[in-house]
């Protein structure tokens, strides 16, 4: 077993079930690792890499080290990768021991009500700035609302499991317009979709069926 570097930042995250859900969603923990950087006083945060290994309805931790060598562990959920002021960081997200017992208002399909899809160009589009949620919560809803649309031989449940971002900062600031591209599923099991803000990209976001 590898053995990590020093630990820079360890900080358990409160995080809730969204609506009805009993599993915490990719979304809200990146949201909540976003936030706890920014609190850190950490900036210009470029050339994010998130990705999701399991699900889990349990409280969890956030890890951070100025180091690639990780630790394979099997509470290790998911792991980040970014570049804040030049210099690059990793960290993980462990499943914690204690239950979740917090619970927040989600209603998805609200989300993408009045958003506009054309199954052509696989796109979907939302002309508004939907303050209710967070914009990676509104692009996620998006996402999966397209795959069912433009994929309706597929069945099973999409999740969110990876996010890659240029700049954070084009994530997290007020928007006039949101838009979802689908690029590709693969295997009929993973799908690859570029997030757009005013039709600029932004990232891209990977969901797998389950």
């Amino acid at each position: 077993m590898k053995n990590y570097n020093t630990i820079i930042l360890e900080k358990d995250l409160e995080i809730s079930f969204k609506g009805d859900r009993d599993y915490i969603y990719a979304s809200d923990m990146f949201i909540l690792i976003a936030k706890e950087l920014i609190a850190k006083d950490f900036t210009n945060i470029k050339n994010i890499d998130f990705s999701v290994h399991s699900i889990s309805n349990k409280e969890i931790k956030l890890l951070l080290f100025q180091s690639d060598v990780l630790e394979t562990n099997e509470d290790n959920l998911a792991q980040i990768k970014f570049e804040s002021n030049d210099t690059t960081y990793f960290g993980v997200i462990r499943k914690g021991s204690s239950e979740i017992l917090k619970r927040t208002e989600y209603n998805e399909k609200e989300v993408f009500s009045n958003a506009e899809i054309d199954k052509v160009k696989q796109r979907i589009e939302l002309s508004n700035d939907y303050k209710k949620y967070s914009n990676l919560d509104v692009l996620t809803a998006m996402n999966k609302r397209l795959l069912y649309e433009v994929r309706p031989d597929i069945e099973g449940k999409w999740l969110s499991v990876r996010l890659q971002l240029d700049d954070l900062e084009d994530l997290l600031k007020e928007r006039s317009n949101y838009a979802v591209e689908l690029i590709k599923v693969f295997s009929n099991k993973y799908s690859k979709s570029i997030l757009l803000s005013n039709n600029k990209k932004i990232g891209n976001l990977f969901f797998s069926l389950i």
